[in-house]
């Protein structure tokens, strides 16, 4: 288990996809993290190739206000990961046709 501050740089990086079989990422549910999650998104996507499906990555809303509030902000969350996501995976099926 390697529990890394907030922030992504080289060791961090390093750490993660070189070395794990498995990353959880905690992003809190804010407009602010999805420069982040393309940022992380490409970099597993590249070393998901290179390692032959390695590591797997669990994205986890974190800070989720209880209630309605919460409930419509993870469903914001999840609806937009999921289309980020499906996006991103038909993108590299073109390019790998």
């Amino acid at each position: 288990l390697i529990a890394c501050r907030t922030g992504f740089h080289g060791i961090t990086a390093s750490l993660l996809f070189h070395y794990s079989d498995l990353v959880v990422s905690l992003f809190p549910l804010s407009e602010q993290i999805w420069d982040g999650i393309d940022v992380v998104s490409e970099a597993w996507r590249n070393v998901h190739r290179f390692r032959k499906n390695a590591p797997d990555w669990i994205i986890v809303p974190a800070m989720v206000p209880s209630g309605k509030e919460g409930k419509a902000l993870f469903d914001h969350f999840a609806d937009k990961l999921r289309t980020k996501f499906l996006l991103d995976n038909s993108d590299d099926s073109a390019d790998d046709a």
